[in-house]
């Protein structure tokens, strides 16, 4: 048959899950829209008996064998759940298959073949019955059409016309994924209701159903025409790959390393910082000197990219900076400010406040606080990135003249700023060659030391770079995938070809970083767009977002998921140094992005209308496709009139916005995400359950007290968070979502229905309460959890808990929090397989433990765990922990050991690399044996007031880097330099912090 032969000559397609609706099959066997199928070949609909999904996947595309045979076809019915995709969404997005070079990519970046082949991807099925006569040939115009094209090139290699001729494909595009989005909503909104009245409303709406499918047609048609006409000006246009450009391989992520990149969360990300010694001397001088008493400010000045945060940073950081000064705050300033979130930051740092103890705080109230607070101790404020005078007279009244030698640091790229110091700026000054080459290698190669046959690029990277250091990082993370010297020379040619049109060199290094990203990396840089300068992001929270949007695609492997795939995407962007990323904690990540590197994202984003902000719509606001707001938007227009195409909102905390939201919502009916962080609001439209398509919605940190039951409409959902809100009870229509992945409740006994059914894909609950659900066996069916924070658990639940674990062999990570949590996860077999444990409250035991001696291998996958309020006492209760072979993070938190002495046994601890001992009241001896804890990197002792000394035991931890000792008297005397009972205990470690 004509249709199943087109099927077959699909080569090269992401793999979307195309899943067939019965009642089309039965419009296919009527003939009513046999053409449209057959035309629109990349929908992939085909006939099947019995079968209620297909799935297709890039390695194997092939044609149903048997013939139709059509049975048990419920003729008058549209139900979403016989009409289910994996849209991908990522329609920007070209193939994964690089041997076929289809590395095209969106806008400016998207090959027109691809872009036209991915709407198509999109399109599920065809709108309407009856298209034959009214679309041309299935094969013409998108194999003609290369996927490499000259757009894989920087714009200022396109010619006009060229660039012009890409924009109109990329319209088509979204015209496209506009059409498909309005069918499935109809669909969806179809497939929500439900009942015999639901039944009657589709049967009396059948008439304009039918006018719904002809005006899809046409509108597909006439989309389809204007693309045939583009395709007959490829020859003149000369789109072709270029033999002369070295594009960078897709990556390719295999499920082994995809897994890597999920475990590589428990490693320190950063890289060790090169440079500034010399820069380092001169500000610590200044900070230490002791002939002013006064508060004194210092600045760094500097163009971006030259370092001044890093060594700002590394300052701060220093173990002399911590012990000299009594109190520290750290605050990013930017082009954008508000004094009120400057003082906020502030106090939090100073006080150790929480968010919702500085909420109530005006300005006037925070700046005595800090003045009257400050007066007598000696501190250290760092103001990064300020870019005007007025940031620092606006809360300077905090900081008294009169102080015991504090001081203000200052980082701009500003020299009127940097003048209002009270000593001369220090300049910051461009890398020389052995510097910069020093850093490119670290980059480059991982290593100071370099291959022979590179070494002839020495002084041409340095020409290029100019010495400064994100240039020369940024360069390192392009070149650093390419084995080949020859495609060295093509690309660092290439930047010489863009700084001779007239561009700054610098900003082409940059550019060039973003052109060289493979296609699937594009987007995901691109979406940093949407978040304010020197903004910091949840790791897991951007790859959840990306998820959403359809950025990952997975091919059809078991263990691979698109977290898996994510994690390894977010790898690659810090390791060619287009982010940043910082690990908090044991294993919570936060990331960030250069400001430099933010603009040029800011820069392609609007240019390819991939994301615009609130102040920057654009003249055609209708447009709009992806909108963060960062300002009160009662400053601006409203956004009813142009949120009707809106896929994604990232809105940040905002006064104004609440008045609009339900407009905006109601409007917004293609959305797939919707990011409200902190908004202020207490009531959330019931219209949020037209969002038939929507994906993520982050809620965390607003008034909110409940959620309207349309909730429970929202079928494609996957991320939902309610952290921190309000919110007592979810309808139970929300659990009966099937995508969901991640579930983020708050703190307010939110728990689940009983014996409901949930969805298999969940990956993460958090917050949850325990109930009747984990015993009636709901738990045990959600074969794909990951990270499970279960709360108000009680021994009752101890069986089931066990039993459901056991079978959840997925899981990595584990909290508990409740009133008495059994002993046995930390003896018992079924929970072999957690990576990282936190529990939190007693621990009850029998009154004996049996420490086994296969207690090590049971538990050889637990490499963190976190005690507070577990109330252990014994030594067989230590013992029990230090028998964790492959443990290394340890905290230990207020009432986690409630004895005087605790005793860590000899050869204890063999692979910790950190411990935390926090506020342990009771604890008055510590005892460290012989060849316990041999790998211990990092101490932090907080707290704990009763501890008389420092174990001997210390002195043999000869991998010790730091000690961090902080609230505790009587320690900091005794390992003063000069006088210190215990100095000789420590003074071989590297860093010592005594605050």
């Amino acid at each position: 048959m004509g249709f199943e032969r087109d099927v077959n000559n699909i080569k090269g397609l992401d793999p979307p899950l195309l899943m067939v609706n019965k009642e089309w099959i039965e419009q296919y066997n009527g003939g009513a829209c046999r053409d449209t199928i057959s035309k629109a070949k990349e929908t992939c609909f085909w006939k099947i008996r019995t079968r209620r999904h297909v799935s297709l996947n890039n390695d194997n595309i092939s044609k149903p064998k048997e013939t139709c045979c059509l049975e048990d076809i419920n003729c008058g019915t549209m139900d979403m759940d016989d009409f289910r995709w994996s849209v991908g969404n990522g329609w920007f997005i070209g193939g994964e298959d690089s041997s076929r070079n289809r590395n095209g990519v969106y806008g400016g970046e998207l090959g027109a073949g691809e872009a036209w082949r991915t709407c198509f991807q999109r399109g599920r099925r065809p709108p309407q019955r009856g298209c034959r006569d009214r679309v041309a040939d299935g094969n013409t115009g998108t194999d003609s059409i290369p996927s490499q094209s000259a757009d894989q090139k920087p714009r200022s290699e396109q010619s006009h016309s060229l660039q012009e001729w890409m924009r109109q494909i990329r319209n088509l595009a979204f015209e496209m994924e506009d059409l498909v989005d309005e069918y499935a909503t109809r669909l969806g909104r179809a497939s929500a209701s439900g009942g015999r009245k639901s039944c009657l409303r589709r049967i009396a709406a059948f008439p304009s159903r039918i006018l719904t499918r002809h005006r899809l047609a046409s509108r597909l048609q006439d989309i389809h025409t204007r693309f045939q006409d583009l395709c007959k000006q490829t020859s003149q246009l000369g789109i072709q790959a270029p033999s002369s450009w070295p594009t960078s391989s897709s990556s390719s992520y295999s499920s082994s390393s995809a897994a890597d990149a999920r475990l590589a969360r428990r490693f320190e990300l950063e890289e060790d910082i090169v440079g500034f010694d010399e820069d380092m001397r001169d500000i610590k001088r200044q900070l230490f000197d002791s002939s002013s008493t006064d508060r004194v400010v210092l600045s760094v000045v500097g163009p971006g990219g030259l370092g001044k945060t890093t060594l700002a940073n590394k300052i701060y950081k220093s173990a002399d900076v911590k012990n000299y000064f009594q109190c520290k705050a750290w605050v990013s300033v930017s082009q954008k400010y508000g004094v009120k979130e400057l003082l906020c930051s502030i106090v939090k740092q100073v006080f150790d406040f929480k968010d919702e103890q500085v909420k109530g705080m005006e300005e006037l109230e925070m700046k005595e606080k800090l003045s009257e607070h400050l007066r007598d101790r000696r501190y250290l404020v760092v103001m990064d990135d300020i870019w005007q005078v007025a940031a620092w007279n606006a809360i300077k009244g905090a900081f008294l003249k009169e102080s015991a030698g504090s001081r203000v640091l200052l980082t701009t790229r500003k020299m009127n700023v940097a003048n209002i110091a009270d000593v001369p700026p220090h300049e910051l000054k461009f890398w020389n060659v052995e510097e910069s080459w020093n850093l490119f290698c670290r980059k480059a190669f991982r290593t100071a030391c370099c291959p022979p046959e590179f070494e002839r690029f020495k002084e041409d990277i340095f020409r290029k770079s100019k010495g400064l250091p994100l240039a020369i990082v940024v360069l390192g993370g392009i070149l650093r995938g390419t084995s080949q010297a020859s495609d060295w020379r093509k690309k660092l040619d290439y930047i010489s070809y863009e700084f001779r049109e007239g561009e700054d060199q610098i900003q082409s290094i940059l550019a060039l970083s973003y052109h060289d990203l493979p296609h699937h990396l594009k987007p995901c840089f691109l979406y940093f767009a949407a978040f304010p300068e020197d903004y910091s992001i949840w790791a897991d929270r951007i790859t959840h977002l990306w998820i959403a949007e359809g950025f990952i695609q997975t091919k059809d492997k078991v263990d691979q998921t698109m977290e898996d795939l994510a994690e390894a995407y977010l790898k690659d962007l810090t390791d060619r140094s287009m982010l940043q990323m910082e690990t908090i904690g044991f294993y919570a990540r936060l990331v960030r992005i250069h400001d430099l590197l933010l603009d040029l994202a800011r820069h392609e984003a609007r240019e390819l209308n991939f994301f615009r902000s609130i102040d920057d719509i654009g003249d055609d606001p209708r447009s709009l496709r992806r909108l963060c707001v960062t300002e009160n938007v009662n400053d601006h227009v409203s956004l009813n009139c142009s949120t009707n195409k809106l896929r994604s909102l990232v809105i940040y905390p905002n006064e104004g916005f609440q008045t609009t939201l339900a407009v905006t919502v109601a409007g917004a009916k293609f959305l797939r995400v919707l990011d409200l962080i902190e908004l202020p609001i207490e009531q959330f439209p019931k219209e949020i359950g037209d969002l038939i398509l929507l994906r993520y919605l982050n809620l965390s940190r607003s008034k909110l007290k409940e959620l309207p039951s349309s909730i429970g409409n929202l079928i494609h959902l996957q991320t939902f968070n309610i952290q921190f809100t309000e919110i007592q009870r979810l309808p139970d229509a929300f659990w009966k979502i099937r995508t969901l992945r991640h579930v983020f409740l708050n703190e307010k006994n939110t728990s689940m229905p009983n014996s409901t059914y949930c969805s298999e894909d969940i990956q993460t609950l958090a917050n949850i309460s325990s109930g009747p659900w984990v015993c009636d066996g709901v738990l045990e069916k959600l074969r794909n959890l990951r990270r499970l924070f279960l709360r108000n658990m009680s021994s009752s639940d101890e069986d089931a808990l066990a039993n459901a674990v056991q079978n959840l062999s997925r899981l990595e990570m584990l909290a508990l929090i409740g009133e008495s949590l059994p002993v046995s996860l930390l003896t018992s077999s079924c929970y072999h397989h957690i990576q990282i444990m936190d529990l939190a409250g007693p621990l009850v035991r029998p009154a004996r433990i049996h420490v086994e001696a296969e207690n090590s291998r049971i538990f050889s996958n637990l490499i963190s765990l976190a005690i507070v309020n577990t109330r252990l006492e014994k030594d067989e209760d230590i013992a029990l922990l230090s028998s964790l072979a492959n443990l290394e993070n340890l905290l230990v938190c207020l009432d986690a050991f409630v004895g005087r002495v605790l005793v860590f046994p000899k050869g204890g601890f063999p692979r910790l690399q950190g411990i935390v001992l926090y506020r342990v009241s009771t604890l008055e001896q510590w005892e460290v044996g012989e060849g316990a804890m041999p790998l211990l990197q990092h101490l932090r002792l907080c707290g704990c007031i009763n501890m008389r000394m420092l174990p001997e035991g210390l002195v043999r931890l000869t991998e010790l880097k730091q000690i961090e000792i902080k609230g505790m008297k009587m320690i900091e005397r005794r390992v003063n330099k000069d006088t210190g009972e215990d100095y000789h205990k420590i003074k071989h470690v590297p860093c010592i912090v005594i605050n």
